[in-house]
């Protein structure tokens, strides 16, 4: 067995294993222990931005409730807004109606009375024409004397 080619390598084979062992595996773990370090320090970065992340997703989504109970405060107030200025102008509506129905109405009267007055003018002035043509033609010269004698009498008796 001592002469035998395969123990001398398994015996040599052995002993760089050992040699390897013993000079590499120190080389090996720090190596592997840089390797831990950086999976480590990359890990605890990675727990730093998620926190980071985590804080700044926070912060959005509380902004985002923030924008949107804004909007739907600025979503009532234009809906209040909107009413009021409906009724103001109904309201603005009704009272120009109003003053328009009232002016109509002056109008009309103004209309009527001046639709009365013109009638009445007509009527005075036909009245007066069928009074002048009744005297002309029921007067004769001896009355109309007379009635001439009668007015001066009255005006010189009240006088």
């Amino acid at each position: 067995m001592l002469l035998d080619p395969t123990f001398w390598v398994a015996i040599a084979f052995a002993i760089f294993l050992v040699i390897a062992y013993w000079k590499a595996w120190p080389f090996i773990v720090g190596i592997l222990d840089a390797r831990s370090k950086k999976i480590y320090s990359s890990l605890e970065e990675a727990k730093v931005l998620r926190k980071n992340a985590q804080t700044i997703n926070d912060s959005c989504r509380r902004h985002q409730r923030n924008a949107l109970h804004e909007g739907e405060i600025i979503i009532n107030q234009a809906k209040s807004q909107a009413i009021k200025m409906q009724t103001d102008a109904e309201i603005s509506l009704a009272s120009y109606i109003t003053n328009q129905e009232n002016f109509a109405m002056k109008m009309v009267k103004i209309d009527e009375i001046k639709a009365f007055q013109e009638v009445q003018s007509q009527m005075t002035d036909l009245t007066i024409s069928a009074t002048t043509v009744l005297i002309a033609e029921n007067i004769n010269n001896t009355t109309h004397k007379k009635l001439f004698s009668e007015t001066i009498d009255e005006i010189l008796v009240r006088f």
